[in-house]
């Protein structure tokens, strides 16, 4: 995380800045999924046009070998 992406997090607005900002890292470091149990705000942030990784409860996420 650096400058720059607290800056895109501040900016994107949004109801959870922690969530905001772990998406905007997630993206830029190109994670493939984000295992969250707090789905719902994540899907927050996809209406904000941020494009981010899937996200995925603990529950329904699979690690394919």
């Amino acid at each position: 995380m650096d400058a720059a992406m607290l800056d895109c997090a501040i900016m994107a607005g949004g109801r959870d800045f922690e969530d905001t900002l772990q998406a905007i890292v997630a993206a830029s470091a190109k994670c493939d999924a984000i295992v969250t149990r707090n789905v719902k705000d994540f899907a927050k942030i996809k209406s904000q046009n941020l494009t981010i990784p899937p996200v995925y409860e603990p529950s329904s996420f699979t690690i394919q070998l």
